[in-house]
């Protein structure tokens, strides 16, 4: 449908399915981008070089200035959605405490 502009701060997450990103907002839509065929890593590295983002799962990065918490199963944000931390990115947990505590990214 066009294209729509974002602000990465009302950004909770960026999901990879079906070759498709998926970005999960503040106001807890989600918006799809148009299909493409390079691996998530690739298409996340932009995002994730900024700092604000954290790869927390295969197919996901969460904004870390939006996370409220960190619970058992992964990082729940402000607005209440919850994204998953799998046993591969556990270190994503810490690095989120670092900063939160530390005050570095």
């Amino acid at each position: 449908n066009g294209t729509i502009p974002l602000a990465l701060s009302k950004i909770n997450a960026v999901e990879y399915f079906d070759h498709r990103l998926i970005y999960h907002t503040e106001d807890k839509k989600k918006i799809s981008a148009v299909s493409a065929r390079e691996p998530f890593d690739i298409q996340a590295e932009e995002l994730l070089s900024l700092g604000m983002f954290i790869k927390a799962a295969n197919s996901y990065i969460v904004n870390m200035d939006n996370i409220h918490s960190v619970t058992a199963r992964g990082f729940k944000m402000k607005n209440g959605a919850e994204f998953p931390v799998t046993r591969k990115y556990a270190a994503a947990r810490d690095k989120f405490l670092k900063l939160k505590l530390g005050g570095q990214k």
